[in-house]
């Protein structure tokens, strides 16, 4: 019990602060923000990290438009997102693993890259606890 009030506290506590962060930031700019907050220099890096973001920015826009409109969801449309997402992560998973080798031994970079990863998977769940909250009111009718 205690370890999920935590787990919720620390996810809760990164949303507000990623929200925050990247409020009223255009997406590039956003990105940059967060790419040069963690001084992530090495131009590779830099590379896969955009792509990826660019993978993520893709998905979170077809939330947002599902959270606008609700009813556009069925199980076509989501089965169809999910493997357009698949298939593009799929795409950069080798250049990630890449990555990721490359920093086995740097945990500084490791540790810059996981708090990279972590902030987009925040935008993941910001945008679909959004969808959630406008598709329970159009089922609740509220």
């Amino acid at each position: 019990m205690k370890t999920q009030l935590k787990l919720s506290l620390f996810v809760l506590l990164a949303i507000t602060f990623t929200s925050v962060s990247a409020k009223a930031q255009p997406g590039a700019a956003r990105r940059y923000k967060v790419l040069d907050s963690l001084k992530i220099s090495d131009p590779d890096e830099r590379k896969v990290l955009e792509l990826y973001d660019d993978v993520i920015t893709d998905y979170v826009t077809a939330w947002k438009d599902l959270a606008a409109d609700p009813k556009k969801f069925n199980a076509t449309y989501h089965n169809e997102l999910d493997a357009k997402y698949k298939a593009r992560a799929k795409e950069i998973q080798p250049s990630v693993e890449k990555l990721k080798n490359k920093f086995q031994g740097n945990y500084a970079e490791a540790m810059k890259f996981a708090q990279y990863m972590t902030y987009e998977s925040q935008r993941l769940v910001v945008i679909y606890s959004k969808y959630q909250q406008q598709y329970m009111k159009a089922y609740t009718g509220h």
